[in-house]
C-alpha cells in the first residue's frame, strides 16, 4: 500500500469489525488536485481488499462526473461537497455552474443501479435549496429517505438538520477536533462565507465547537 495506506487499512479494518456490515465507512477527505489522483487510489485499493472505504468528491472540479463514474456502481460511501479548495484552470465558473455541478452529480448518484450495488450517497451541504432538489431527485428515482445521507457540520443549521430528521432523512453530524481544527474552519469559511459565524463562536467559547 502507498501513501499512507496501512494506517487507513488498519482503520478501516476496525471499521468492519466494528461495523457488522453497517454504514461505518472509513471515508477519504478530498484535498486540493495534487492529492486527486493518490486519493482515488487509495480509495480503490481498500475497496479491492474488501474494506469498508469512501471517497470524497468536490462538485467544483469538472472531471468529477469522470470520478463519480468509476465508482457509483460499487458498494461503497461517497461524499459529495461543493468543495472548499478552488483551482480556476479545473473547476467550473460561478456558484450557479457550481450549484448546477452538484445536482448532475447527484443525479448519477441516485440512479437505481447505484442503489443495486449497495451504494450510499452522501450529500455534504447546509444549502438548502440543493438538499431540495436532492431529496426530489431521490424520490423521483424510488430512494427512501433513510437510503442516502446528508452531512452537516454541528453548529451549522441544527433547525434544518431537525428538520430533515423529522422527514425521516438520515442526517451525520460532525464535529472536527485535534490539533488542526484551524485550517480546517478557515477552509469551511473560504467554501461558505456564512460559515464564519461558527467560527467566530469556536473562538468565543474556546474551541467549543472546533476543539
Amino acid at each position: 500500500m502507498r501513501w499512507g495506506g496501512e494506517n487507513a487499512r488498519r482503520i478501516a479494518a476496525a471499521a468492519r469489525q466494528a461495523a457488522g456490515g453497517g454504514r461505518d465507512w472509513v471515508v477519504l477527505d478530498m484535498e486540493d488536485s495534487g492529492l486527486r489522483e493518490r486519493t482515488c487510489a487509495l480509495h480503490a485499493e481498500l475497496l479491492r481488499d474488501g474494506l469498508p472505504a469512501g471517497l470524497t468528491l468536490q462538485a467544483r472540479r469538472r472531471r468529477t462526473l469522470v470520478d463519480l463514474a468509476q465508482v457509483v456502481g460499487q458498494r461503497t460511501s461517497l461524499r459529495l461537497v461543493k468543495g472548499a479548495f478552488p483551482e480556476r484552470a479545473l473547476d467550473h465558473a460561478g456558484r450557479a455552474r457550481i450549484d448546477q455541478a452538484y445536482l448532475d452529480a447527484a443525479t448519477l448518484m441516485l440512479t437505481p443501479r447505484a442503489r443495486d450495488a449497495g451504494f450510499l450517497p452522501v450529500f455534504g451541504t447546509h444549502d438548502d435549496r440543493l438538499a431540495g432538489a436532492v431529496m426530489a431527485l431521490a424520490r423521483e428515482q424510488g430512494w427512501a429517505p433513510d437510503e442516502f445521507e446528508f452531512e452537516m457540520l454541528y453548529g451549522v443549521r441544527p433547525d434544518w438538520q431537525l428538520a430533515l430528521r423529522r422527514l425521516g432523512y438520515a442526517v451525520r453530524v460532525y464535529l472536527p477536533f485535534g490539533a488542526d481544527w484551524w485550517p480546517y474552519a478557515v477552509r469551511r469559511v473560504g467554501e461558505n462565507p456564512r460559515n464564519a459565524w461558527l467560527l467566530a463562536r469556536s473562538l468565543a467559547a474556546d474551541g467549543e465547537y472546533f476543539g
